[in-house]
C-alpha cells in the first residue's frame, strides 16, 4: 500500500483546499501528479519510469480543464444517484465510472510499468533487428572484402609471376642472342681450324706416314731379310676414353669473355687402345697404348629446385563441374646447363556431381525422457540432418515421421502421493510483483511451500534434488538506468528444510515484474553450483505479466540454448488469456507438458494440492509414488535398497544375460551362495557396462533392519560387518529379499 502520510493526504482532497496533497499542476502542455510530502514525492519520482510519467501526464493533461470531474471531489445530484447511491469504483445505470479509494500502489506501479515496458520492448526489438541487419551486412561486407583481398593477392601473385616470367624471357632472349653470336664465331673458328687440321692431317698422312712406307717398300723389294710381303706393321684400335675423375669443377675460373679457363681446372681421364696386329722386326713399332687427357673443364650444372605443392584451392563450383588449382614456387633457379623448371601451377576439374541432391539424415537419437511421470506421457526421438540438400533437392520436414517419432510412456495412473527423486538442479522463480496483491501473495507463498514436501534430496542412498529459490517482482529503475536485479532467496542446496525456511521468509516486493532478471539469476546459480550429470531446470510461478516482454523472451531463449529446461506455473483465470499464452510461449517445447495453469488465485486457497501434483508429474524427470512402489515390492517379495552400489561384497555371479530383476530374484531364492548352507538374502543387478550380470549374496540382516529400509528408503544403512558397508559403484543396484518375519 502507499505511504500512510501520502494516503491520508490524498483522502483529504477537496475543492476548497489549495494545499491538497495531490493537485493537477500545469506546466506548459504537460501535467503531472504532485504530492505535498517531499519524501513521498521523491520516492514516487524515483520509482515511476519515464514512459509511465509521460502516460500519466497525458492522462492528467486531458482532464486539466475539468479537474473536479477527474478527482471526483463532488458530483451533481441526479435522479439516478438519488435513487441509489453508487459505490465507489462501480458503474451506475448511466454507465458513469466513479473513482474509488486510493488503489493498490504496487498494482498501479506494475500496470504503468507494463505500458512503458511495451514501448521499451518495441525499441529493444527494433534495436535487435537493426543490430542483426548490421551484423548481417557486416558479415556480407567482410566476405566481399576478404574475397576482394584474396583476388587482389592472387592478382599480385599473377603479376609477380608474369613479371618474373617476362624478366626470365628477356634474360633468356639476351642470352640466346649472345649464345647465337658465340656459336657463329665458334663455328667460323671451328671451320678454320678444321680446315687447317685436315690439311695438316693430309700432309702428315702422305708425307710422314705413307711416304716412308712407300719408299721403304721400294727399297726392300730386293731384300731377302725383310721382303715387303714379310713386313708386319703394328696396327692399333681407336682410343677408348675412361671415366673422368670429376663430373664438374666449380673452381674453373671465368674469363672476361664469359668462357671457362680450362688450363687449371677439371679432372683427368685415361685414353687407352690395344694392338690389333703386333709388328715384327721389319715393321713399324706400336705407338703408346695410353695417354692422360684433361676432362670436364666446366662448372657444375645446377638443376631447378621446386617447393612442395600447395593444397588444392576451393572448387569454383559446388556442382555441375568446376575447377581448382594448386601452386608451387621456385626455390633454386637452374644454371650452368642444369635441368630447367617445370610448371609452377596446375589445375583439374572438380565437383562433377549434379546440383540436385537430397539431404542425408543421421541415425536416430535415444528416446527423450517421458513428458509425464504418470497418467500417460510421451517421449520423442529424432534424426538430425547430416548433409543438407543442394539445389532443388528434397528433405523431410522436422515433423515428418522419417525424422520424428513419438511413443506413449508412463501410462499408469497417478496415485496422488508422487514425490520427485530425479537427479535435477531446480531453481524455483517466484513472482512477488505489484500485480500480485497482498492477499494473493500469501496464497502464492503457501503454494510454493507445499511443493517442498514433494522433493527428496536423497533416495536409495544417492543424492537426487538440489533446489534454489529466486524472488522477482522487485523491479525498479536504478540510478544508472538499469533494472534492479532479482532477489536471491537461497542458492542451490540439497537440504529441503533450509529451502523451506528461506522460502517462508520471502517478502512481497510490489515492484514491476522483472522476470528477465530472474532468468539471469537462475542461470547464474545453475552455472555456479549445478552438477554436471544433473538436469538443469528453472520453474517460474507467475501471473504471466512481465514488464519487458522482449527482454524476457530473449533471456528465455538464452536458457534454452544452454540446455536449461523452463517449466511455467501460470496463474491465469482463463485458458484463452494472453497471460496463459505467453507462459506457454516462454516454456520449453512441447509446451503442454512443461506448463501448468492455475485458474486464478482463488484456486490456491487450499494450498493448490492438485496443481502441485500436476507440476510434479509434468516437471519431474523421475517421479514415484511411495505407496504404489511399496505395494509392488511387497507383492514381488524383494525391495530395491541402494542404487549405484551394493551392500557388503559382490557374491556369486549367476549369469551375464539376466536383465530382469524378477529372474535374478528367482535365482536367489533357489541358489545357495558358495560355501553356505543357506539361500541368498540379496542380489546385485548390473547396470551400464555390467548390464546383464546377476550376483547373489548372503547377508545376515534382521527383520528390524529390513523394516528400517522400508520406513526410510532415503538413506539406508549397511552394517559395516557385512564386508565394509555399502560400496559405491556406477555398475550395480542392490536388492534385498523380504525375510520371513512371522515367526
Amino acid at each position: 500500500m502507499c505511504d500512510e502520510q501520502a494516503t491520508s493526504s490524498l483522502m483529504q482532497v477537496t475543492h476548497t483546499k489549495r494545499q491538497a496533497a495531490v493537485q493537477l499542476c500545469e506546466n506548459g502542455e504537460h501535467s503531472t501528479l504532485r504530492f505535498s510530502d517531499s519524501a513521498m514525492q521523491a520516492k514516487f519520482d524515483r520509482l515511476l519510469m519515464k514512459g509511465s510519467k509521460d502516460l500519466l501526464r497525458n492522462a492528467l493533461g486531458a482532464k486539466a480543464a475539468h479537474p473536479l470531474s477527474f478527482l471526483q471531489e463532488s458530483q451533481p445530484m441526479t435522479k439516478a444517484t438519488a435513487k441509489a447511491p453508487v459505490i465507489s469504483g462501480q458503474q451506475d445505470e448511466f454507465g458513469d465510472l466513479k473513482c474509488g479509494p486510493i488503489p493498490d500502489c504496487g498494482l498501479l506501479y506494475d500496470t504503468l510499468s507494463l505500458e512503458w515496458g511495451g514501448y521499451k520492448d518495441q525499441v529493444d526489438e527494433l534495436k535487435k533487428t537493426m543490430d542483426q541487419n548490421a551484423a548481417a551486412w557486416q558479415e556480407v561486407k567482410t566476405n566481399y572484402d576478404n574475397e576482394l583481398i584474396s583476388l587482389v593477392a592472387a592478382q599480385d601473385i599473377c603479376v609477380a609471376q608474369l613479371a618474373d616470367a617476362t624478366g626470365k624471357k628477356n634474360a633468356d632472349m639476351q642470352e640466346h642472342t649472345e649464345k647465337t653470336e658465340q656459336k657463329r664465331v665458334l663455328d667460323e673458328e671451328h671451320h678454320t681450324e678444321m680446315t687447317k687440321f685436315r690439311t695438316r692431317i693430309s700432309y702428315i698422312f702422305s708425307q710422314d706416314i705413307c711416304g716412308p712406307i712407300v719408299i721403304r717398300n721400294e727399297v726392300l723389294k730386293t731384300s731377302t731379310d725383310c721382303a715387303p710381303k714379310d713386313i708386319d706393321d703394328c696396327d692399333v684400335t681407336g682410343w677408348v676414353a675412361g671415366a673422368c675423375t670429376v663430373d664438374c669443377d666449380d673452381a674453373c675460373p671465368i674469363t672476361n669473355d664469359g668462357s671457362v679457363e680450362a688450363a687449371s681446372c677439371g679432372g683427368l681421364r685415361y685414353m687407352t687402345r690395344t694392338a690389333v696386329v703386333r709388328n715384327n722386326s721389319c715393321g713399324i713399332k706400336c705407338p703408346a697404348f695410353s695417354v692422360t687427357q684433361k676432362c670436364n673443364q666446366h662448372k657444375c650444372p645446377v638443376d631447378c629446385a621446386m617447393s612442395r605443392w600447395s593444397g588444392w584451392s576451393k572448387c569454383s563450383a559446388d556442382c555441375e563441374g568446376g575447377n581448382r588449382g594448386k601452386t608451387r614456387s621456385i626455390l633454386t633457379k637452374p644454371k650452368n646447363g642444369g635441368q630447367g623448371c617445370p610448371a609452377v601451377a596446375t589445375g583439374e576439374n572438380c565437383n562433377f556431381g549434379s546440383c540436385e541432391r537430397d539431404c542425408t539424415l543421421e541415425d536416430w537419437t535415444a528416446w527423450a525422457p517421458c513428458s509425464m511421470a504418470c497418467s500417460g506421457g510421451n517421449q520423442d526421438r529424432y534424426r538430425k540432418v547430416d548433409i543438407p540438400i543442394r539445389g532443388s533437392g528434397k528433405c523431410p520436414s522436422a515433423t515428418s515421421e522419417r525424422r520424428l517419432q513419438r511413443q506413449d510412456c508412463n501410462t499408469h495412473e497417478c496415485n496422488g502421493d508422487e514425490i520427485c527423486i530425479a537427479n535435477q538442479d531446480l531453481v524455483v522463480s517466484v513472482d512477488g510483483s505489484g500485480s500480485v496483491n497482498t492477499e494473493n501473495w500469501g496464497l502464492v507463498k503457501n503454494f510454493t511451500g507445499e511443493r517442498w514436501k514433494r522433493y527428496k534430496a536423497e533416495y536409495y542412498g544417492q543424492a537426487t534434488m538440489q533446489i534454489g529459490v529466486v524472488l522477482f517482482g522487485n523491479g525498479a529503475i536504478e540510478e544508472d538506468g538499469t533494472i534492479s536485479k532479482a532477489v536471491l532467496v537461497e542458492e542451490l542446496v540439497a537440504d529441503m528444510a533450509v529451502v523451506q525456511t528461506a522460502a517462508a521468509g520471502m517478502e512481497h516486493q510490489k515492484g514491476f515484474t522483472n522476470m528477465a532478471q530472474a532468468f539471469i539469476l537462475a542461470q547464474k546459480l545453475l552455472q555456479q553450483r549445478g552438477r554436471k550429470d544433473a538436469q538443469s531446470a528453472v520453474m517460474t510461478i507467475s501471473d504471466g505479466k512481465p514488464s519487458f516482454l522482449f527482454e524476457t523472451t530473449e533471456k528465455a531463449i538464452e536458457l534454452e540454448e544452454k540446455g536449461i529446461m523452463k517449466y511455467m506455473v501460470a496463474i491465469a483465470e482463463f485458458p484463452g488469456s494472453s497471460e496463459w499464452a505467453l507462459m506457454r510461449q516462454l516454456a520449453s517445447k512441447p509446451s503442454p507438458t512443461n506448463t501448468v495453469r492455475v485458474p486464478g488465485f482463488d484456486a490456491l486457497s487450499d494450498g493448490g494440492g492438485p496443481f502441485v501434483r500436476e507440476a510434479i508429474a509434468k516437471f519431474c524427470p523421475a517421479a514415484m509414488s511411495p505407496s504404489q512402489t511399496d505395494e509392488e515390492e511387497k507383492a514381488r517379495g524383494y525391495r530395491l535398497i541402494y542404487t549405484k552400489g551394493y551392500c557388503g561384497n559382490l557374491g556369486r555371479d549367476m549369469g551375464k544375460n539376466i536383465v530382469d530383476p524378477d529372474e535374478c530374484f528367482r535365482l536367489a531364492q533357489t541358489t545357495k551362495p558358495k560355501g553356505s548352507d543357506n539361500y541368498a538374502t540379496g542380489f546385485s543387478m548390473g547396470r551400464r557396462y555390467r548390464k546383464g550380470k546377476c550376483s547373489i549374496e548372503l547377508l545376515p540382516f534382521t527383520c528390524a533392519e529390513f523394516a528400517a529400509w522400508e520406513a526410510a528408503p532415503e538413506n539406508p544403512q549397511c552394517t559395516s560387518s557385512w564386508g565394509g558397508g555399502f560400496h559405491k559403484s556406477r555398475y550395480y543396484d542392490w536388492y534385498a529379499l523380504e525375510p520371513n518375519c512371522e515367526s
